[in-house]
């Protein structure tokens, strides 16, 4: 999949990447104030953003290159 394939601007896909990171630190901040067994939820879902922000990335670099 390419950032042009659900025909969205690079503009687009960086607010989307900035967003998944943005929702990852806030995942972060939270699991400090929950029981473990939910931080532990919470970090599969922080990780679970970067990854994705991660491949928006890699898409950005390659419609840029």
């Amino acid at each position: 999949m390419s950032p042009s394939t659900l025909e969205l601007g690079t503009e687009d896909w960086r607010r989307l990447r900035d967003a998944l990171r943005y929702q990852a630190r806030d995942l972060h901040h939270r699991s400090y104030a929950v029981p473990a067994d939910r931080r532990e939820l919470l970090w599969e879902e922080m990780d679970r953003c970067l990854s994705l922000a991660g491949r928006i990335e890699g898409l950005i670099v390659r419609e840029e290159a």
